[in-house]
């Protein structure tokens, strides 16, 4: 497995368990990229 593609995975997970707390504390291109995996477009309508 890719190395960007399981950092990508891990925060996924921690964000589709923690919920939005534990995304707000991601990078913003981590946010993005997570908001997109998860079909969250509140996420991304938060960030702008």
């Amino acid at each position: 497995m890719n190395d960007r593609f399981a950092h990508l995975l891990r925060k996924s997970r921690d964000a589709k368990q923690g919920g939005h707390e534990a995304w707000a504390v991601q990078s913003t291109g981590e946010k993005v990229a997570v908001a997109l995996v998860l079909n969250r477009a509140d996420w991304l309508a938060a960030i702008g």
